[in-house]
C-alpha cells in the first residue's frame, strides 16, 4: 500500500502561508493563524508543523493547553533557511 505524499497538500501550503504572513509583518504567527489562512483542519496543520519543525524548515514552540486532548498548538513560528527556500521567499541554494 502506497503512502499518500503530503508535501503539496500540507507542508508546502503551510510554508507558503507562513512566508506570506512574515512578509506582511505579522508580529506573531501561530498554528491557529495558519489553519485559518489555509483553510486546512487544525489537526493537519499541527501535523505539518511538527514535521516542518523536526526537518528544520520552521522554528516555533510547541505546546498543549491544559486538558486539551487535541493536536498541539505552535506559536512564535518563523521560517528557517530551508523553509524560506522551499516556499520561494528565497532563491534555491546554488551549488558552488
Amino acid at each position: 500500500m502506497a503512502v499518500d505524499p503530503t508535501w503539496n497538500r500540507l507542508e508546502l501550503p503551510v510554508l507558503e502561508t507562513i512566508a506570506r504572513m512574515e512578509d506582511a509583518g505579522a508580529p506573531s504567527i501561530g498554528s491557529a493563524d495558519v489553519a485559518g489562512a489555509t483553510g486546512l483542519p487544525r489537526t493537519q496543520v499541527s501535523l505539518a508543523l511538527r514535521r516542518l519543525v523536526q526537518a528544520a524548515y520552521v522554528a516555533g514552540t510547541e505546546y498543549r493547553r491544559g486538558d486539551d486532548d487535541g493536536p498541539p498548538d505552535f506559536v512564535q513560528l518563523h521560517l528557517l533557511e530551508r523553509g524560506l527556500r522551499a516556499s520561494g521567499a528565497w532563491p534555491p541554494a546554488v551549488a558552488p
